[in-house]
């Protein structure tokens, strides 16, 4: 039962806009961005909208370079 308690608090944890921010920064200085005719993927900030299940809303500068390795 403990462990079932365990799983069900991590089902509801919700992730800060804060520490999701600092993931994509240290993502963009390690991954190369997409780009397009010399314009590159930015992407803006992350937040979590949902915990369950957990969904998350990804702001880019331009969604049309956001590939679907990235998606």
């Amino acid at each position: 039962m403990d462990e079932v308690l365990r799983v069900y608090e991590k089902w509801n944890t919700r992730v800060s806009t804060g520490l999701l921010n600092k993931w994509i920064n240290a993502f963009q200085k390690v991954q190369k961005m997409p780009t397009d005719n010399g314009k590159m993927l930015k992407m803006r900030y992350l937040m979590q909208i949902k915990t369950r299940p957990p969904t998350f809303f990804l702001y880019v500068n331009n969604k049309r370079l956001l590939t679907d390795n990235f998606e």
